[in-house]
Parts: structure tokens; C-alpha cells; sequence
């Protein structure tokens, strides 16, 4: 979580997305929300500040006073409300070594590339960073996360467009790094003039019925890691004969 959160803003917003995409079904979606359900003493869907500095201080012998945990607090809260919800707390705890892969870069990169034009203008990026995180941010946030994201998106590209080569390079790295920049630029020029996928993924072709809709995904409630144990209680009311 803290290496998923000291990302930069439009890496840590793509891999949210990443996260509401992928299965939820797993291994690593049941300990998450297990972990969720520990650390939420009072039951009611969300965790506080109280409750995650003392879960993890009961769990992982943190102090109650760290201000690492404050500031791991603060960046998973993104609309400030003080609480954190299941789905930002999935997406915080998601694993990079299953969120970055290259077959689920390839599907992220197409989602955003609704033209087939094989790159993102800011622009179209702007406009589904405001429609997805518009309901969590006030406008002022909001206008600060875009702004952010245009910095970040300058720094790599030049023309106001970003093209796969250079979306890998930004999810697959938190700070510059020159090689992987120089393999960017290769990568580029051997698809481009000779046809060499380096990452092997471009002739994974995705049929517009299969591609990820990002700006209809819709946050997961706050009480659907309780979701399993409401509907058990359910059908036993209901059929008192299938408890036992």
C-alpha cells in the first residue's frame, strides 16, 4: 500500500482503474477484504483514522503516533472525508506485479484509446479523469489532480499525446529512469518501422464488446465486503432448514 500510494498522481489513478476492472473473485480479493472486516471494528463499511492506526499498530506493531500511517492515511483518502472505503482500499493494496503486467497495460491503454488511434491525447485523458473521479473530489481537488496529471503526462511526452511505449514506461517506473526510457524510444521505432512487438502484446486484439467501459465503473459500495455474510444471513432466515 505504501509503494502504491507514492506513485505518481496518473499512475495511481490508472491503477484504480486496473483494480475496479479486474476480477474480484481470488485469492488476493479475499485477503484484502479479510484484512478490511479485521481492521473495521464497528462494522459499518468504512475504516477511520482510529481504526486503521490501531489495527495496524494491534497487527504489525506500528505505533499509534506515526506519522507514516497518517500520511498512508491521507493518500488513500482521496476525497478527504476521513474514512476510507472497501474500494479505496482494495486499490491502494493491489499488487503491481498483477496490476502492471503487460497483457493488463495492453487492455488499460485500449480503454483509454477509444479511437484506435494508437495514442491518448491529454485532452480525452482530462476529460475521463473528470468523469470518474468527479463524484469523489470537490472541483478543486479535481482541477488539482488534472492539472498534476498534464505535468506528469508533459514530462513524457512533448505533443500532447501519449502512445503505448510511453504509457508502459510510466507504469512501469516511479521515478525516471534513462534506460528504460532509451528501450521506450527502441521499442517504438522496432514496432513502427519493422513490425517487432518487444512486448509481445499488440496482437492481443481487443473487440470493442470485450474492451474495459472505465467511465461506467462504479465505485464498489462500501458494505460489499459484507456482502457474502448478509446474503448467508438472508438465506437462512429465509430457510431455516439450510443453516445446518
Amino acid at each position: 500500500m505504501t509503494h502504491n500510494t507514492q506513485e505518481s498522481e496518473f499512475k495511481r489513478f490508472v491503477l484504480r482503474v486496473i483494480a475496479a476492472q479486474l476480477p474480484t473473485d481470488g485469492k488476493h480479493m479475499h485477503t484484502v477484504e479479510t484484512a478490511f472486516r479485521c481492521l473495521d471494528r464497528n462494522g459499518d463499511g468504512i475504516l477511520s483514522v482510529e481504526e486503521v492506526i490501531k489495527g495496524l499498530k494491534r497487527h504489525l506493531g506500528k505505533s499509534a503516533e506515526d506519522d507514516e500511517l497518517d500520511l498512508l492515511f491521507s493518500h488513500i483518502d482521496r476525497d478527504a472525508s476521513g474514512t476510507i472505503n472497501v474500494g479505496e482500499f482494495v486499490a491502494a493494496s493491489m499488487p503491481q506485479t498483477r496490476s502492471t503486467c503487460l497483457p493488463v497495460l495492453w487492455e488499460a491503454f485500449n480503454a483509454f484509446d477509444k479511437d484506435r488511434s494508437a495514442s491518448v491525447d491529454f485532452d480525452e485523458i482530462d476529460r475521463i479523469v473528470r468523469e470518474i473521479e468527479g463524484a469523489m473530489l470537490s472541483q478543486s481537488q479535481l482541477n488539482g489532480v488534472c492539472e498534476e496529471i498534464r505535468k506528469e503526462l508533459g514530462s513524457v511526452s512533448h505533443n500532447g499525446t501519449i502512445d503505448f511505449d510511453q504509457f508502459v514506461y510510466i507504469m512501469s517506473n516511479s521515478s525516471p529512469a534513462f534506460q528504460d526510457n532509451v528501450n521506450k524510444d527502441i521499442n517504438r521505432f522496432l514496432w513502427e518501422t519493422c513490425g517487432i512487438d518487444k512486448y509481445k502484446v499488440r496482437h492481443l486484439k481487443v473487440a470493442d464488446q470485450e474492451r474495459w467501459d472505465i467511465t461506467q465503473t462504479k465505485p464498489r459500495g462500501p458494505r460489499s465486503v459484507y456482502r457474502h455474510r448478509s446474503n448467508r444471513k438472508r438465506v437462512e432466515s429465509e430457510h431455516p432448514d439450510a443453516a445446518g
